[in-house]
């Protein structure tokens, strides 16, 4: 009688365990690298949403700033863009100025601060930080810009 070749039913289910064990330990690490994609994209949309708000505030200028904050009041902020609009992130990092299915509003702060010079403020030059945090996130973005009256910097 000639042997047959096969598996025996020992060696099928030692495989099965093996392979079973294998999905186990790999599904979580899945679980994080789609959960880190995600939040990739956010912070890009956030990122892309803090550039367009610096942006704005350079092309506004030094005069649109300094109507914000004066040498009497060192300090200001203010929120959303410069029109007062609200700012989304959809899950895809796509930045939108209108609340739609599935988009997170973003916190956005914009702190304006006449730079000092001692003992009293310079009238010259204004630094404009830009913070978005979005829904979720530990963590924010932070851009700066500087404004000068001759508008180099």
């Amino acid at each position: 009688m000639k042997y047959q070749k096969g598996l025996s039913l020992p060696e099928v289910l030692i495989a099965s365990v093996i392979l079973g064990i294998s999905i186990v330990a790999v599904s979580p690490m899945l679980g994080w690298g789609f959960k880190a994609t995600y939040m990739a994209k956010e912070r890009s949309g956030a990122v892309q949403a803090a550039r367009r708000i610096v942006e704005s505030v350079q092309n506004a200028g030094f005069v649109q700033a300094s109507s914000i904050v004066n040498p009497a009041n060192l300090t200001a902020v203010q929120v959303d863009d410069l029109q007062g609009n609200k700012i989304y992130i959809k899950g895809d990092g796509k930045v939108v100025f209108a609340p739609e299915n599935g988009a997170k509003l973003l916190q956005v702060q914009r702190f304006y601060t006449f730079v000092g010079n001692d003992p009293s403020p310079a009238d010259d030059l204004i630094q404009v930080t830009v913070k978005v945090t979005w829904p979720g996130a530990s963590k924010n973005i932070t851009m700066g810009i500087s404004l000068t009256r001759d508008g180099i910097k």
